[in-house]
C-alpha cells in the first residue's frame, strides 16, 4: 500500500513539473474563461463521467485540476489532455486517486 502511494506521488510530481505547454503557434492571448471552457470541452470528449468529477480553474493561462479519479493512468491522461489545449501555459495537477 505504501509503495502504491509512493509511486502515485512520484507520478503526480512528474506531471506537475513536466506538463507545461505554451501557445506559441498563434501568438494570441486567450482569456482564462475561454481556456477553462476549452479544457472542459476536451476532457468531456475524452471521458464525460470522469470530467464531471474534476474542478478546473485557470489563472493567467495556468490551469489547475482538482478532484478525484479512479486510476493513476487517468491522472496522467487528464493532465496531458488539458496541456494540449490552445492557450494553456501550464497544468497544475492536483488530482487524487480514489483508494
Amino acid at each position: 500500500m505504501l509503495q502504491r502511494r509512493l509511486v502515485l506521488a512520484a507520478m503526480c510530481g512528474l506531471v506537475v513539473h513536466g506538463v507545461a505547454y505554451a501557445d506559441s503557434q498563434t501568438g494570441v492571448q486567450s482569456s482564462d474563461t475561454e481556456i477553462t471552457d476549452r479544457v472542459v470541452h476536451e476532457l468531456m470528449k475524452a471521458d464525460a463521467d470522469v470530467a464531471r468529477r474534476i474542478d478546473i480553474s485557470t489563472l493567467n493561462g495556468v490551469v489547475t485540476l482538482e478532484g478525484t479519479v479512479f486510476t493513476p493512468a487517468q491522472v496522467l491522461k487528464i493532465a496531458a489532455d488539458a496541456g494540449r489545449v490552445r492557450g494553456v501555459v501550464q497544468v497544475r495537477n492536483r488530482l487524487r486517486v480514489r483508494m
